[in-house]
C-alpha cells in the first residue's frame, strides 16, 4: 500500500471509534486472567467530542489564569501551582498532562497509562513510578504484548486486594471500568493493579468509619424532596475516587477542585464515564448561584474559582482530600480548609488522608487542619490491618459527628 493510500485509509477510521490496531496483541492462548489495552472499550464520536471539549477548556483556564488572578486580586502563592506541582522545575509531572491536554485520539484513550503522578505507580510496567519516566508511543504500541508475559503471574496486589475485598459487602467491592487503558489481573471480574488496592483501602475506611452507609441513608431520606446529597473533592487526581463512589451514590453531585494541569485528567475520565449526567466545566464568568441546581453530575472547578463555591451556599455533606495537601504549600491547606469549614453541612464531614511529608521538607497537613476543625475522629482500619498505605486517615467536622463510626475509629 502505498503512503497517500495509508493516509486516505486513516483519514476514513479517525471518525469510527479507537480500537488499538497498532497494538501487540497478546497471544490467543493466554488465559483471560488478565485484562489488556486490547480488551478496552473504544471511545466512541460522541465520546471524543467531550474529551475536546474538556482539553479546549483546559487550555482556556490555563491561558487566562494568570490575567485573572491579577484582575481579581488573588495572592499566586494560594492559587498558582505549589509544592511538587510548582511549574518551576516540574517538568516531568507535567509530561503527563501535555500527554492528555494535547493528546490525540490513541493517547487519550490510554489515559490511564499516564496517571503515575498521581498514585505513584507506573501501570504501564507495573511498578511504583518514582524515578520512571511516562511511557511513550512505542512501549505503549509493544505494550500487549509485554503483559502477556506476566498475565499468569499476580503480583502483590492481587492477594492484598482480596483480603480487604472479601470483607466487604459487593456493593463496595471496586470494579474499573474496561475503559482508557485500565489493565490488570482479573479477580472474579474485576481489574485489580496497585491502584485498586488503594481506592479499595480507601472505600474501606469510609465504609468502617459508617459514612457510607450514613450518606447512603440521606440519599435515599431525601430522594422524594429531589435535595441531593453533595461531596467535594480537594485534588481528584485522575477521578479514580470519585468514580466509585459515584457508583456506590448514583444521585450525587461531586465536585472536584485542582489546578487545572491535573484537573484535565479527572474532567475527562469521568465526563466520559458517566456522559448521561449534568457534567459543568466552571468557568470564569460562571455565577455561584449557578451551582444550586439539583441535577447529579460531576462539576469541575479549578482551583483559582473555587471561591465561586464557597460563595454560592452550598452545602456539602462530605468533603474530601488524599494525599494532596501534603504536597501543597501551607497557604494553599490554610486556603481550602477556610473554604471547606464554611461549605460543610452542620453534619457534614471532611475526610483527609495524607503522609506526614516533613522528612521530605514539605509539610504534615494535620498541623494546619487541626487549626480550622474542633472534632477529629483518627481511624484504624480493621478490614486491612497492616495494609494502610496512603497514611493514617482522619474524619474532621465543625461539629461532633451524629452516626457511630465503625469499630476501628476512634475520637480524638
Amino acid at each position: 500500500m502505498s503512503l497517500a493510500q495509508a493516509l486516505a485509509r486513516l483519514g476514513k477510521t479517525l471518525s469510527r471509534p479507537f480500537r488499538p490496531r497498532m497494538l501487540e496483541s497478546a497471544p490467543a492462548r493466554t488465559p483471560k486472567r488478565f485484562v489488556f489495552l486490547s480488551d478496552q472499550l473504544p471511545l466512541t464520536r460522541k465520546e471524543y467530542r467531550i474529551v475536546a471539549h474538556v482539553q479546549k477548556w483546559t487550555r482556556t483556564v490555563i491561558q487566562r489564569r494568570e490575567a485573572y488572578l491579577r484582575e481579581q486580586g488573588l495572592d499566586s502563592a494560594v492559587h498558582f501551582p505549589k509544592g511538587i506541582w510548582q511549574l518551576e522545575g516540574g517538568e516531568g509531572l507535567y509530561a503527563g498532562f501535555r500527554h492528555i491536554c494535547e493528546g490525540d485520539h490513541a493517547t487519550v484513550s490510554c489515559l490511564r497509562l499516564y496517571c503515575q503522578h498521581f498514585t505513584g505507580f507506573r501501570l504501564a510496567s507495573m511498578e511504583f513510578a518514582e524515578g520512571k519516566p511516562f511511557p511513550t508511543p512505542e512501549e505503549v504500541r509493544r505494550l500487549d504484548g509485554w503483559l502477556a508475559t506476566i498475565a499468569a503471574t499476580p503480583n502483590f496486589a492481587v492477594e492484598r486486594y482480596r483480603r480487604i475485598a472479601e470483607q466487604l459487602p459487593p456493593e463496595l467491592r471496586i470494579d474499573p471500568p474496561r475503559a482508557f487503558g485500565e489493565i490488570g489481573w482479573l479477580v472474579g471480574n474485576r481489574i485489580v493493579s496497585s491502584d485498586t488496592c488503594v481506592y479499595q483501602e480507601r472505600m474501606a475506611i469510609l465504609h468502617e468509619t459508617g459514612i457510607l452507609r450514613e450518606l447512603k441513608e440521606r440519599q435515599r431520606v431525601r430522594g422524594a424532596s429531589g435535595q441531593p446529597l453533595r461531596i467535594v473533592e480537594i485534588g481528584g487526581g485522575y477521578g479514580g475516587l470519585a468514580y466509585h463512589l459515584k457508583k456506590y451514590l448514583p444521585g450525587v453531585q461531586y465536585f472536584i477542585v485542582d489546578i487545572p494541569e491535573s484537573l484535565v485528567f479527572a474532567s475527562i475520565y469521568l465526563s466520559v464515564l458517566f456522559k448521561n449526567e449534568k457534567n459543568v466545566c466552571l468557568l470564569f464568568e460562571d455565577k455561584p448561584r449557578s451551582l444550586q441546581q439539583r441535577r447529579p453530575g460531576f462539576t469541575f472547578v479549578p482551583n483559582f474559582l473555587f471561591d465561586k463555591v464557597a460563595a454560592s451556599d452550598v452545602k456539602f455533606d462530605l468533603a474530601l482530600n488524599t494525599l494532596s495537601m501534603s504536597e501543597m504549600g501551607s497557604e494553599q491547606v490554610r486556603y481550602y480548609c477556610e473554604g471547606i469549614k464554611k461549605l460543610l453541612a452542620p453534619d457534614g464531614v471532611f475526610f483527609e488522608q495524607n503522609q506526614d511529608n516533613q522528612h521530605l521538607g514539605k509539610l504534615d497537613a494535620r498541623t494546619i487542619i487541626t487549626e480550622h476543625f474542633p472534632h477529629k475522629i483518627e481511624l484504624e482500619s480493621k478490614l486491612s490491618p497492616g495494609l494502610m498505605t496512603q497514611g493514617r486517615a482522619h474524619i474532621w467536622s465543625n461539629n461532633p459527628v451524629d452516626f457511630s463510626p465503625a469499630s476501628g475509629a476512634r475520637a480524638a
